[in-house]
């Protein structure tokens, strides 16, 4: 053999190992850039410690993973990259049946947890999103604040930068599970902090919903041209969809038909389309993994 060809051979192995480590540097560095904050504010919220500041930036605090990842993808992917990412995330071409999808699933497992709900004993009003209950004009306006906030500001980190990297690695369903469980542990902190939405939740549930999810995300991202504006958009719908009255939360029933719903919707996925999390087409298996790799991601 050459000894170029040797030397490009032997590099060639070595990129994605390299890049493990790059990947796990970048996971901290979102931990690190959140939890800074959030951590504090948990505990200002228990009285524990006093600061002002913690709770003042913790409420617009789920930007730190978004601006984590344009740094991220400027050093290791300079302008190139940082110009994938922004056409992913301005990427609104994805065809009028994915909106629909995006659309009509979370608001099917809000309709299919009330349901469940009020055959459980509870009543069925009180199984519904909260959001339900908001003047009409106010739910176009709320679920656009989500999106840019809460979506935009996780899924450049979660889908945009985390998810192609993972797929350079190992199958989508094994992708979507690593990620569901970093995504889980980086909601930690607001298990703990009084005032939080997300206060008082289950842990073991927190990580089975997430994990689940991250699967069904993971299809879209794969059929959407890997749109971080269609993530966004999910997970804007999703958390409009999620929270039921004090009533139906306090007796934690929710949250677990929440659960099970969507790993319904998961495993259903999985078994009509495989570990890739797409439909293979007759011109062969080849194509999907064509259609992974990121230009930001080199």
């Amino acid at each position: 053999m050459h000894p170029q060809t040797t030397t490009a051979t032997a590099t060639n192995r070595a990129g994605p190992r390299r890049r493990i480590p790059s990947l796990v540097a970048f996971f901290v560095a979102v931990f690190v850039a959140t939890w800074i904050v959030w951590i504090p504010r948990a505990l200002a919220s228990r009285g524990l410690i006093h600061s002002d500041v913690a709770v003042t930036l913790g409420l617009g605090w789920t930007y730190m993973p978004a601006l984590t990842a344009v740094a991220f993808v400027a050093l290791t992917g300079g302008r190139r990259g940082l110009a994938d990412l922004r056409r992913a995330c301005l990427r609104w071409r994805i065809g009028w049946r994915w909106y629909a999808v995006i659309i009509a699933l979370p608001f099917a497992i809000a309709l299919g947890t009330a349901a469940i709900y009020a055959l459980a004993g509870g009543q069925f009003s009180q199984g519904l999103p909260v959001a339900f209950d908001l003047p009409l004009p106010l739910i176009p306006l709320i679920l656009a604040i989500r999106v840019l906030t809460d979506g935009i500001g996780e899924e450049t980190a979660w889908r945009g930068v985390a998810l192609p990297r993972l797929l350079q690695h190992t199958n989508a369903v094994t992708a979507s599970l690593i990620l569901g469980v970093i995504w889980s542990l980086w909601h930690l902190p607001l298990l703990f902090t009084r005032g939080a939405a997300m206060v008082g939740d289950s842990i073991p549930l927190l990580f089975a919903l997430l994990c689940a999810e991250a699967i069904v995300y993971t299809w879209v991202y794969q059929h959407t041209n890997r749109s971080i504006l269609a993530a966004a958009l999910f997970h804007g719908l999703i958390s409009l969809s999620l929270a039921t009255s004090p009533a139906a939360e306090a007796s934690g029933q929710p949250e677990v038909i929440r659960v099970i719903l969507w790993w319904i919707v998961a495993i259903v996925l999985v078994a009509k389309n495989g570990p890739s999390l797409r439909r293979q087409t007759g011109r062969g298996s080849g194509e999907g993994a064509a259609a992974q790799p990121e230009q930001l991601s080199q």
